[in-house]
């Protein structure tokens, strides 16, 4: 029985032992084995309901890594940025519709942050475009090879909102949903 407790997590073992001093505290045929003076059956109770929260509260914030990687990572930018997936964004000039269409991670590299797609162009002929970019928490960058459009966007849940900074003028915008 010691092995097996000194192979447990602490969070569980403070489980356990609030569970055993809960039902020792009011469980009735418990008590007739070990005695326990009535008096200290509610210090033993509140001791054991102690115990079981703080366990509960430890084993919460010490979750398995794949489980806190999940829960940070689903509102930012890596939520969306993963090859194969595809993104699709449409462009406003002074508020007014412009291009729209796909962008496509064909690589991801996620311990720089930096990725290459591919922009397809749907009002324009299905113009590809071959466009890298980097990724920190909760920004994006998108660079065309050009140099001409520099997309900088703000990841919010499944969607990003941003500006485009060109070379000529312009009050460009971007929206990109998943």
């Amino acid at each position: 029985m010691i092995k097996a407790l000194s192979e447990q997590l602490i969070p569980t073992i403070l489980i356990l032992v609030g569970l055993f001093l809960i039902i020792l505290a009011f469980v009735r045929p418990l008590k007739e084995i070990i005695k326990v003076p009535f008096i200290q059956q509610r210090t033993v109770g509140l001791i054991g309901i102690f115990l079981v929260v703080m366990g509960l509260v430890l084993n919460l914030n010490s979750l398995p890594q794949n489980q806190v990687k999940t829960s940070l990572t689903q509102n930012n930018c890596s939520a969306l940025f993963f090859e194969g997936n595809v993104i699709n964004w449409k462009i406003k000039n002074y508020g007014k519709l412009g291009n729209a269409g796909t962008l496509e991670i064909k690589n991801m590299d996620a311990v720089t942050g930096n990725w290459i797609g591919e922009q397809i162009t749907q009002t324009k002929n299905n113009i590809k475009i071959r466009v890298t970019g980097k990724i920190d928490g909760f920004t994006m960058s998108l660079i065309h090879p050009s140099g001409a459009e520099s997309w900088f966007g703000i990841c919010q849940n499944r969607t990003i909102e941003g500006s485009i900074e060109t070379t000529y003028d312009s009050q460009l915008t971007f929206e990109m949903q998943s």
